[in-house]
């Protein structure tokens, strides 16, 4: 099976089966936070193609008294705090994969500008050469070890993934590591031996 049918029959069975948890999480938000409910933010995928992610705003927009946006630990609610947790203001990025901008499994989708810029030296430069995913290496071993990543080895990780040969097997295996750990809470250590995924 390719993964591109992979990624289409995935997406679409998660947004049917989801749809009831996609609908009281937008309630949710939409009670927290007021409208619009979808944080969107310009990402680079595939082949450094620009595309627009998507997710439930966890934060308020409120501003100091000069207008500049509070803090981000002043604007985030209780209710944003409870789906980042659990991972489910992440949900919207099933429509990226169904449209194409991204994968189930693969590198981490990187900010092209900003604060928040995310830099591949030309040396990883492969890791553009693959759909970034919703999940994939990094995230995976980060639940295997219990704590975070350096830069370093987070490009190590996707630069592996994308110059690994293409396995939906591998793929179905970061899918059922990591979603389950998403829905028990973000940070729950599983192991502590250090994984091997290539």
């Amino acid at each position: 099976m390719k993964k591109r049918v992979f990624d289409i029959l995935l997406s679409s069975t998660a947004l049917v089966v989801l749809s009831p948890v996609l609908v009281g999480i937008a309630l949710g938000t939409a009670i927290s936070v007021g409208s619009p409910i979808i944080y969107k933010q310009p990402r680079v995928g595939q082949h450094k193609q620009p595309f627009t992610i998507y997710k439930f705003k966890s934060m308020t927009d409120a501003v100091d008294e000069t207008g500049h946006l509070l803090p981000d630990s002043e604007r985030v609610t209780e209710f944003g705090k409870f789906a980042r947790k659990y991972g489910l203001d992440e949900l919207p990025q099933l429509f990226n994969i169904l449209a194409g901008d991204m994968s189930f499994v693969g590198p981490r989708p990187r900010v092209g500008k900003g604060a928040m810029q995310h830099n591949v030296p030309d040396s990883h430069v492969e890791i553009f050469s693959v759909r970034p995913g919703l999940t994939g290496p990094e995230q995976a071993t980060r639940i295997s070890l219990g704590h975070d990543l350096t830069l370093d080895q987070r490009l190590s990780l996707d630069f592996k993934y994308a110059t690994a040969p293409p396995s939906i097997l591998r793929d179905v295996w970061f899918v059922a590591k990591t979603f389950p750990v998403f829905f028990r809470g973000n940070g729950t250590k599983i192991s502590t031996a250090k994984p091997d995924f290539f």
